[in-house]
C-alpha cells in the first residue's frame, strides 16, 4: 500500500500545441435485392475460365435484431449516411444525463444525441473532432474539441463559446453550470465561471497532454496526464499513487473512491487513505464506476471489462478500439468506439445498436439511381448493390480488393481486383461473373460502350469486342475516363496525362507534378482531373488551368452532373463542389478518407470510403431522426 502525497505543480513556459486525431460509428439496415439478366459476354481473357453466380444474395443486419432504422443522419450540407448506420464517424467520447438522455461525440463535427431510443445528429457548425463531452442535465451540456473548440448546450442548440488558447482540447467535466474544468495538449488547463473560460495554468505544465478530467466535486478534481494532478479548489498538485507511467484515464465516485488508469497495464484505487493496485495488464482507455466494487473499463483491444473490487472480468470483446465509457447507472452502460460502434450493456447483456460492412470502400458505379454497386476491401468478400431503397450484399469471385467498378449497362459490368504484380478484369453479363483479363495491375477502367473498353494500370488495354490488346506501356497511370472513342484521357503519378485521339495516345504537359488520381469529364471542352496536395486541373478545350481547391488533402475522384456540377472527394472526410465558378468545401459529417464519387443525377450523388462509409446526398432532406424506440430505458 502507498500512502497518499502531493507536491505543488512546477508551471513550464507555452510550449509547441500537440495534437490528435480520432474518429466514429453506429447502426444500419441492409435488406435484399434481385438482378437482372441478360445475353452472356464471352471471356477473352488468355487465363483459366471462372465464374461466380449473382443469384444469391446476403442481408446485412444488426446481431441484436435492431428495427429498421427510418432515416440516416445527414451532415449540414445533407451526405446522409447509407452505411455504417445511422452514421459511421469514429466516436470518442459518450455522456449523459440519464439513459434516456446522453450524447456520443466524434469525428467531423459529429455529435449524437440519443433520447428514448431515437438517435439525432445535432449540428454544431465544427468540421474537425469532438473529443470530450460532459453533460449536467438535459438542458446543459459542454464539448470540446480540436483547435480549441469549446461549445455549449442549452437543451435545444449547440454554441460556441469564445476560448482563451487555441489548443486542442481532449476533455470536459464540471460540478455545474458555473464550475466547469477542460484541458487538452501540453497539460494547460481552462475554467469556466458561468460567464467567461480562463486559464488555471500559465501555459503547459509538466502533466504533458492531458487526456481526462473527472472530480467529485469543486475542491476534489483530478486531471489524467503524464502527471496526476489534483485541484482543492485552489491550486493543481501533482499526485503521487505508486506509477510512474503516463495516466489514461481517471474515475472518481467520491473523495474516499478514485481509480486510475495507466499506459502499460494497471488500474490502482484510492480509498482516502491509500492507493492499492487493481492488476489488470491491460490498457484501460476509459473508466467509468458506481461503487467500488462496480466499475467498467474499456480498451483499445476492444474489451469491456468489470471489476467487482477483486479482479476484472471481461464482460465483451469486439473488432473495435473502444474509446470512452459511461453509464447511467450499474444497469445501464453505454461504450462507443473509433470506428463508430455502440454498445449499450442493460442488466448484464451487451447489444450492438450499430451495423454495417465495415470495410473499405474504394469505389463507386450505377447504371442508375435503382442499381448501384460499391466495391473495396475483400475482407468482408462481397460487393454491395443499392436498389435505390436499400443496400445488399452479391457475391464476387475470390480475386482479392476490388480497386474500381464501371459498366457499359446493367448486364454489362467489369471490376478490376487482386494486387499488385497480379490484378484480374472480371465482367459481369447480368448472371455470371468471368474473368475478362488478367495483369500485373488494374486500377481504373472506362468504355464508350460494350465493344470500346479501357483499362489502365499496367499501361493501357483496350477490348474491341473480339480481345483485349495492350495499346500503352506505362505502369504510372491510375485512372482513365473519356467522352467518346476518340477522346480518351488516363491520368497517374507525378503530373502524368495522356490522351487518345482513336489513332494513337499522346502525352499531355498540364503543367503539373503532383499524383493525379481521379478524372472526368463532361464532354472535351470540360475535363477535370484531382490528385494529391489539393490538386484539381480543368481542360477547357483549349488549354489546361489549375484551379483553387482550398486544401491540402489529397483528392482522390471526381463525378459531376455537368461543367457547373462537379464533385471530388478525398483524404479526411472532404468533399468539394464545384458550381462554375468556385470549388467549396462541403460538410461530409466524417473524417474517414474518401475514396471514390458517382451520381445518377444532380440530385442523387453518392460518396465511399474508409470504413465502409457510403455517403448519399439528395436534393430533399426531411429529417435527421435515426431510431425507433428500440432502446427507451424503462
Amino acid at each position: 500500500m502507498i500512502g497518499t502525497q502531493s507536491r505543488k505543480v512546477r508551471l513550464l513556459e507555452p510550449k509547441a500545441v500537440f495534437t490528435a486525431t480520432c474518429l466514429l460509428t453506429t447502426t444500419l439496415w441492409l435488406l435484399a435485392c434481385g438482378r437482372q439478366t441478360a445475353a452472356v459476354v464471352p471471356d477473352r481473357s488468355p487465363a483459366p475460365p471462372a465464374t461466380v453466380s449473382a443469384v444469391a444474395s446476403k442481408t446485412i443486419v444488426s446481431e441484436a435484431s435492431v428495427p429498421v432504422i427510418q432515416q440516416s443522419i445527414c451532415s449540414d450540407d445533407g451526405w446522409c449516411w447509407e452505411n455504417p448506420m445511422p452514421q459511421g464517424s469514429g466516436l470518442v467520447a459518450v455522456f449523459g444525463s440519464s439513459a434516456n438522455d446522453w450524447f456520443a461525440v466524434g469525428g467531423g463535427g459529429t455529435v449524437l444525441k440519443y433520447n428514448s431510443g431515437v438517435f439525432t445528429r445535432q449540428p454544431t457548425g465544427v468540421n474537425g473532432t469532438i473529443r470530450g463531452i460532459w453533460v449536467s442535465s438535459a438542458h446543459d451540456a459542454f464539448a470540446v474539441g480540436d483547435l480549441g473548440v469549446i461549445l455549449h448546450y442549452d437543451g435545444t442548440t449547440w454554441v460556441r463559446q469564445p476560448t482563451p488558447a487555441a489548443i486542442d482540447l481532449y476533455t470536459v467535466w464540471g460540478t455545474g453550470p458555473q464550475d466547469v474544468f477542460s484541458a487538452g495538449s501540453c497539460g494547460r488547463i481552462l475554467h469556466y465561471d458561468g460567464t467567461s473560460w480562463k486559464e488555471q495554468t500559465r501555459g503547459c505544465t509538466q502533466s504533458g497532454p492531458i487526456r481526462q478530467i473527472y472530480g467529485t466535486g469543486p475542491r476534489n478534481v483530478y486531471a489524467a496526464g503524464r502527471l496526476l494532478l489534483k485541484y482543492d479548489g485552489t491550486v493543481w498538485t501533482e499526485e503521487h499513487f505508486g506509477s510512474a507511467s503516463s495516466i489514461l484515464s481517471v474515475w472518481a465516485g467520491t473523495p474516499k473512491d478514485v481509480f486510475v488508469s495507466v499506459l502499460g497495464g494497471g488500474v490502482w484505487h484510492f480509498d482516502g487513505t491509500t492507493w492499492e493496485l487493481a492488476p489488470t495488464n491491460r490498457d484501460v482507455w476509459s473508466l467509468r464506476g458506481f461503487t467500488p466494487t462496480d466499475v467498467y473499463g474499456v480498451t483499445g483491444g476492444g474489451e469491456i471489462l468489470h471489476y467487482d473490487g477483486k479482479q476484472w472480468a471481461e464482460k465483451l470483446r469486439v473488432n473495435e478500439v473502444l474509446r470512452s465509457v459511461w453509464g447511467a447507472s450499474s444497469n445501464y452502460v453505454v461504450t462507443v468506439g473509433d470506428a463508430g460502434g455502440v454498445w449499450i450493456g442493460r442488466d448484464g447483456e451487451w447489444k450492438d445498436v450499430s451495423s454495417g460492412i465495415r470495410a473499405n470502400l474504394r469505389t463507386v458505379w450505377g447504371a442508375g439511381g435503382a442499381d448501384v454497386y460499391a466495391a473495396g476491401s475483400a475482407t468482408e468478400g462481397s460487393l454491395l448493390h443499392s436498389d435505390g431503397v436499400a443496400w445488399n450484399t452479391l457475391p464476387l469471385p475470390a480475386c482479392g480488393d476490388v480497386e474500381w467498378i464501371w459498366g457499359a449497362a446493367p448486364s454489362s459490368i467489369y471490376a478490376s481486383c487482386g494486387a499488385y504484380n497480379f490484378s484480374a478484369v472480371w465482367h459481369f453479363d447480368g448472371k455470371h461473373w468471368g474473368r475478362a483479363l488478367t495483369t500485373r495491375y488494374a486500377s481504373g477502367i472506362w468504355g464508350s460502350g460494350p465493344n470500346d473498353i479501357f483499362v489502365v494500370g499496367e499501361g493501357v488495354s483496350h477490348f474491341d469486342g473480339q480481345g483485349w490488346r495492350q495499346q500503352v506501356r506505362d505502369s504510372e497511370l491510375a485512372r482513365v475516363w473519356g467522352s467518346g472513342p476518340r477522346d480518351v484521357y488516363a491520368v497517374g503519378t507525378a503530373g502524368r496525362i495522356v490522351h487518345f485521339d482513336g489513332s494513337r495516345w499522346i502525352r499531355v504537359n498540364a503543367g503539373a507534378t503532383e499524383d493525379l488520381l481521379g478524372v472526368w469529364g463532361s464532354g472535351p471542352q470540360g475535363v477535370f482531373v484531382v490528385g494529391s496536395a489539393g490538386t484539381i486541373l480543368r481542360f477547357d478545350g483549349q488549354t489546361w488551368q489549375r484551379q483553387a481547391s482550398g486544401t491540402e488533402a489529397m483528392l482522390r475522384s471526381v463525378w459531376g452532373s455537368g461543367v457547373n456540377d462537379v464533385y471530388c472527394v478525398g483524404e479526411k472526410g472532404t468533399i468539394l463542389h464545384y458550381d462554375g465558378i468556385e470549388w467549396r468545401r462541403q460538410s461530409s459529417g466524417t473524417e474517414h478518407a474518401l475514396f471514390g464519387v458517382w451520381g445518377s443525377q444532380a440530385s442523387s450523388v453518392y460518396a465511399v470510403g474508409k470504413g465502409g462509409t457510403i455517403l448519399h446526398r439528395r436534393n430533399m432532406i426531411n429529417s435527421e431522426q435515426v431510431g425507433g424506440p428500440h432502446d427507451a430505458a424503462p
